[in-house]
């Protein structure tokens, strides 16, 4: 848990006024916001292994990258390589070039 926790803290940034120094969120808001921790549950039976691979994964990437941005780069990447599959083999019942398949 460490080491995801060292990462939420280092993104953990509030903003507590608005522009004209009004309060956006009174104390009691803020205080929980400070207590909040992020736990995800493995539901699935490929979750315990997954978590090796997650593990590694964060402790190699920046802080400053948002862990919005890496499903952003995951989804791309999915779109991506299935765009040939997808010109190729509209229908999914016609061959595709090899091509396409090693651009997966």
């Amino acid at each position: 848990k460490q080491w995801y926790q060292r990462r939420v803290r280092g993104l953990m940034v509030m903003k507590t006024k608005d522009e004209s120094g009004n309060k956006i969120l009174n104390n009691f808001q803020i205080e929980n916001l400070r207590r909040h921790v992020y736990k995800s549950s493995g539901s699935t039976i490929l979750d315990p292994y997954m978590q090796i691979y997650w593990r590694w994964l964060v402790e190699r990437v920046p802080l400053w990258v948002a862990p919005n941005m890496l499903t952003l780069v995951g989804l791309c990447i999915n779109v991506g390589t299935s765009i040939p599959l997808i010109y190729h083999s509209a229908d999914s019942r016609s061959t595709a070039p090899s091509s396409a398949f090693i651009a997966c």
